[in-house]
Protein backbone atom coordinates (compact mmCIF):
# COMPACT_ATOMS: atom_id res chain seq x y z
CA UNK A 1 0.00 0.00 0.00
CA UNK A 2 2.79 2.40 0.97
CA UNK A 3 4.72 1.47 -2.17
CA UNK A 4 1.64 2.18 -4.30
CA UNK A 5 1.20 5.57 -2.65
CA UNK A 6 4.87 6.42 -3.17
CA UNK A 7 4.59 5.36 -6.79
CA UNK A 8 1.57 7.60 -7.38
CA UNK A 9 3.32 10.49 -5.66
CA UNK A 10 6.41 10.08 -7.84
CA UNK A 11 4.29 9.81 -10.99
CA UNK A 12 2.29 12.93 -10.14
CA UNK A 13 5.44 14.87 -9.29
CA UNK A 14 7.06 13.86 -12.57
CA UNK A 15 3.97 14.99 -14.48
CA UNK A 16 3.99 18.43 -12.87
CA UNK A 17 7.77 18.71 -13.24
CA UNK A 18 7.45 18.07 -16.98
CA UNK A 19 4.70 20.68 -17.17
CA UNK A 20 6.90 23.19 -15.35
CA UNK A 21 9.85 22.55 -17.66
CA UNK A 22 7.67 22.78 -20.77
CA UNK A 23 6.12 26.05 -19.59
CA UNK A 24 9.45 27.65 -18.71
CA UNK A 25 11.03 26.59 -22.00
CA UNK A 26 7.99 27.34 -24.16
CA UNK A 27 7.20 30.81 -22.74
CA UNK A 28 4.11 31.99 -24.63
CA UNK A 29 3.93 35.47 -23.09
CA UNK A 30 4.74 38.34 -25.41
CA UNK A 31 6.62 40.76 -23.15
CA UNK A 32 10.42 40.61 -23.24
CA UNK A 33 10.59 39.98 -19.50
CA UNK A 34 8.62 36.77 -19.92
CA UNK A 35 10.10 35.33 -23.10
CA UNK A 36 11.66 32.37 -21.32
CA UNK A 37 8.39 31.56 -19.55
CA UNK A 38 9.74 32.04 -16.03
CA UNK A 39 6.86 34.42 -15.27
CA UNK A 40 4.16 32.49 -17.12
CA UNK A 41 0.89 32.53 -15.14
CA UNK A 42 0.38 28.79 -15.76
CA UNK A 43 3.31 28.19 -13.43
CA UNK A 44 1.13 29.29 -10.52
CA UNK A 45 -1.07 26.20 -10.74
CA UNK A 46 1.80 23.89 -11.67
CA UNK A 47 4.10 24.91 -8.84
CA UNK A 48 1.36 25.03 -6.24
CA UNK A 49 0.36 21.48 -7.12
CA UNK A 50 4.00 20.43 -6.78
CA UNK A 51 4.24 22.21 -3.42
CA UNK A 52 1.05 20.53 -2.20
CA UNK A 53 2.41 17.12 -3.19
CA UNK A 54 5.61 17.75 -1.26
CA UNK A 55 3.60 18.98 1.74
CA UNK A 56 1.42 15.87 1.71
CA UNK A 57 4.59 13.78 1.66
CA UNK A 58 5.95 15.72 4.66
CA UNK A 59 8.74 17.23 2.57
CA UNK A 60 8.67 20.86 3.71
CA UNK A 61 12.16 21.54 2.39
CA UNK A 62 11.06 20.83 -1.18
CA UNK A 63 7.66 22.49 -0.80
CA UNK A 64 9.02 25.79 0.53
CA UNK A 65 10.76 27.07 -2.65
CA UNK A 66 7.70 26.11 -4.70
CA UNK A 67 5.38 28.13 -2.47
CA UNK A 68 7.80 31.06 -2.53
CA UNK A 69 7.84 31.01 -6.32
CA UNK A 70 4.05 30.81 -6.49
CA UNK A 71 3.82 33.83 -4.21
CA UNK A 72 6.20 35.77 -6.47
CA UNK A 73 4.10 34.93 -9.52
CA UNK A 74 0.79 35.75 -7.85
CA UNK A 75 2.10 39.18 -6.85
CA UNK A 76 2.85 39.74 -10.56
CA UNK A 77 -0.36 38.43 -12.11
CA UNK A 78 -2.98 38.81 -9.36
CA UNK A 79 -1.58 41.28 -6.79
CA UNK A 80 -4.96 42.24 -5.34
CA UNK A 81 -6.03 38.68 -4.52
CA UNK A 82 -5.63 39.00 -0.76
CA UNK A 83 -7.10 35.57 -0.04
CA UNK A 84 -4.62 33.73 -2.27
CA UNK A 85 -1.65 35.78 -1.07
CA UNK A 86 -2.64 35.23 2.55
CA UNK A 87 -3.04 31.49 1.98
CA UNK A 88 0.40 31.30 0.38
CA UNK A 89 2.04 33.12 3.29
CA UNK A 90 0.35 30.60 5.58
CA UNK A 91 1.74 27.68 3.58
CA UNK A 92 5.20 29.26 3.55
CA UNK A 93 5.06 29.85 7.29
CA UNK A 94 3.89 26.27 7.90
CA UNK A 95 6.82 24.91 5.90
CA UNK A 96 9.27 27.10 7.79
CA UNK A 97 7.68 26.08 11.09
CA UNK A 98 8.03 22.43 10.09
CA UNK A 99 11.72 23.05 9.39
CA UNK A 100 12.13 24.72 12.82
CA UNK A 101 12.78 28.09 11.15
CA UNK A 102 10.58 29.77 13.72
CA UNK A 103 11.74 33.37 13.26
CA UNK A 104 11.17 33.12 9.51
CA UNK A 105 7.79 31.47 10.05
CA UNK A 106 6.79 34.32 12.38
CA UNK A 107 7.58 36.88 9.67
CA UNK A 108 5.63 34.88 7.08
CA UNK A 109 2.57 34.66 9.33
CA UNK A 110 2.77 38.38 10.10
CA UNK A 111 3.03 39.20 6.39
CA UNK A 112 0.05 36.97 5.69
CA UNK A 113 -1.98 38.62 8.42
CA UNK A 114 -1.20 42.02 6.91
CA UNK A 115 -2.07 40.79 3.41
CA UNK A 116 -5.63 39.82 4.29
CA UNK A 117 -6.50 43.09 6.04
CA UNK A 118 -9.11 45.20 4.19
CA UNK A 119 -7.58 48.16 2.33
CA UNK A 120 -7.82 51.49 4.11
CA UNK A 121 -8.54 54.94 2.73
CA UNK A 122 -6.57 58.10 3.40
CA UNK A 123 -9.24 58.97 5.97
CA UNK A 124 -8.31 55.99 8.10
CA UNK A 125 -11.48 53.97 7.49
CA UNK A 126 -11.77 50.72 5.63
CA UNK A 127 -12.25 51.25 1.92
CA UNK A 128 -15.68 50.41 0.58
CA UNK A 129 -18.99 51.79 -0.43
CA UNK A 130 -21.10 54.12 1.70
CA UNK A 131 -24.60 52.90 2.38
CA UNK A 132 -26.84 55.62 0.95
CA UNK A 133 -29.59 55.10 3.54
CA UNK A 134 -27.46 54.98 6.68
CA UNK A 135 -24.40 56.90 5.43
CA UNK A 136 -22.19 54.29 7.07
CA UNK A 137 -19.32 52.43 5.41
CA UNK A 138 -20.25 48.96 4.24
CA UNK A 139 -16.54 48.20 3.71
CA UNK A 140 -17.38 46.63 0.37
CA UNK A 141 -17.28 43.26 2.11
CA UNK A 142 -20.05 40.70 2.10
CA UNK A 143 -20.67 38.68 5.29
CA UNK A 144 -19.15 35.60 3.66
CA UNK A 145 -15.99 37.47 2.75
CA UNK A 146 -15.76 38.86 6.27
CA UNK A 147 -16.16 35.36 7.71
CA UNK A 148 -13.44 34.01 5.42
CA UNK A 149 -11.12 36.81 6.51
CA UNK A 150 -11.81 36.22 10.20
CA UNK A 151 -11.30 32.48 9.79
CA UNK A 152 -7.88 33.11 8.25
CA UNK A 153 -7.04 35.64 10.94
CA UNK A 154 -7.84 33.01 13.58
CA UNK A 155 -5.44 30.57 11.92
CA UNK A 156 -2.69 33.17 11.61
CA UNK A 157 -2.97 34.21 15.25
CA UNK A 158 -2.88 30.59 16.40
CA UNK A 159 0.19 29.95 14.23
CA UNK A 160 1.84 33.09 15.57
CA UNK A 161 1.15 31.83 19.06
CA UNK A 162 3.01 28.63 18.24
CA UNK A 163 6.01 30.39 16.73
CA UNK A 164 6.23 32.99 19.50
CA UNK A 165 6.17 30.18 22.02
CA UNK A 166 9.11 28.46 20.33
CA UNK A 167 10.96 31.78 20.31
CA UNK A 168 10.41 32.22 24.04
CA UNK A 169 8.00 35.11 23.53
CA UNK A 170 5.32 33.66 25.81
CA UNK A 171 3.49 36.92 26.52
CA UNK A 172 3.13 37.53 22.79
CA UNK A 173 2.11 33.92 22.26
CA UNK A 174 -0.69 34.23 24.79
CA UNK A 175 -1.94 37.43 23.16
CA UNK A 176 -2.11 35.70 19.78
CA UNK A 177 -3.91 32.67 21.22
CA UNK A 178 -6.45 34.96 22.89
CA UNK A 179 -7.11 36.74 19.58
CA UNK A 180 -7.41 33.41 17.82
CA UNK A 181 -9.87 32.15 20.43
CA UNK A 182 -12.13 35.20 20.09
CA UNK A 183 -12.20 34.84 16.31
CA UNK A 184 -12.85 31.09 16.46
CA UNK A 185 -15.72 31.58 18.88
CA UNK A 186 -17.16 34.09 16.42
CA UNK A 187 -16.80 32.17 13.15
CA UNK A 188 -17.20 28.53 14.18
CA UNK A 189 -20.77 27.28 14.46
CA UNK A 190 -19.97 25.00 17.39
CA UNK A 191 -18.41 26.49 20.54
CA UNK A 192 -17.25 22.96 21.38
CA UNK A 193 -15.24 22.67 18.16
CA UNK A 194 -11.97 20.77 18.47
CA UNK A 195 -10.02 23.78 17.13
CA UNK A 196 -11.33 25.87 20.03
CA UNK A 197 -10.13 23.15 22.38
CA UNK A 198 -6.70 23.28 20.74
CA UNK A 199 -6.42 27.01 21.39
CA UNK A 200 -7.51 26.62 25.02
CA UNK A 201 -4.93 23.86 25.38
CA UNK A 202 -2.10 26.03 24.03
CA UNK A 203 -3.24 28.95 26.18
CA UNK A 204 -2.99 26.68 29.20
CA UNK A 205 0.51 25.52 28.33
CA UNK A 206 1.61 29.10 27.67
CA UNK A 207 0.21 30.32 30.99
CA UNK A 208 2.12 27.53 32.69
CA UNK A 209 5.31 28.73 30.99
CA UNK A 210 4.59 32.21 32.38
CA UNK A 211 4.16 30.84 35.88
CA UNK A 212 0.38 31.38 35.81
CA UNK A 213 -0.34 27.78 36.73
CA UNK A 214 -3.85 28.22 38.12
CA UNK A 215 -5.04 30.09 35.02
CA UNK A 216 -3.26 27.59 32.82
CA UNK A 217 -5.02 24.69 34.50
CA UNK A 218 -8.40 26.39 34.00
CA UNK A 219 -7.74 26.73 30.28
CA UNK A 220 -6.62 23.11 30.05
CA UNK A 221 -9.73 21.93 31.91
CA UNK A 222 -11.85 23.79 29.36
CA UNK A 223 -9.89 22.19 26.54
CA UNK A 224 -10.36 18.76 28.10
CA UNK A 225 -14.10 19.36 28.42
CA UNK A 226 -14.30 20.24 24.72
CA UNK A 227 -12.20 17.25 23.67
CA UNK A 228 -14.39 14.89 25.68
CA UNK A 229 -17.52 16.33 24.05
CA UNK A 230 -16.16 16.23 20.51
CA UNK A 231 -13.63 13.39 20.45
CA UNK A 232 -14.54 11.14 23.36
CA UNK A 233 -12.89 10.43 26.70
CA UNK A 234 -9.87 8.68 25.19
CA UNK A 235 -8.61 11.88 23.61
CA UNK A 236 -7.91 13.57 26.94
CA UNK A 237 -4.28 12.61 26.25
CA UNK A 238 -4.06 15.72 24.04
CA UNK A 239 -4.18 17.76 27.24
CA UNK A 240 -1.79 15.59 29.21
CA UNK A 241 0.74 15.50 26.39
CA UNK A 242 0.71 19.29 26.19
CA UNK A 243 0.96 19.93 29.92
CA UNK A 244 3.49 17.26 30.86
CA UNK A 245 5.83 18.10 27.99
CA UNK A 246 5.99 21.70 29.20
Amino acid sequence: MIHAQNSRFAEALQTWSRAERHTREGGSLTSTDNENGNNHPNLITILENMANLHTQAGNDEEALPCYNEVLRLVTIHDPHNAGTIGRLYLSIGDCQYGLALHAMAKHAYEDGLDAIQPPRTDFGITAGNINEQTQTPTNGVTPLEQTDRESMQAIFHHSLGLTCGHLGMHDKALQHYQKSLLLKLKVLDNSHHEEIGDTYNHMGVTCSSLGKHHQGMEYCREALRIYELTLGDSNGSKIHDGMISK
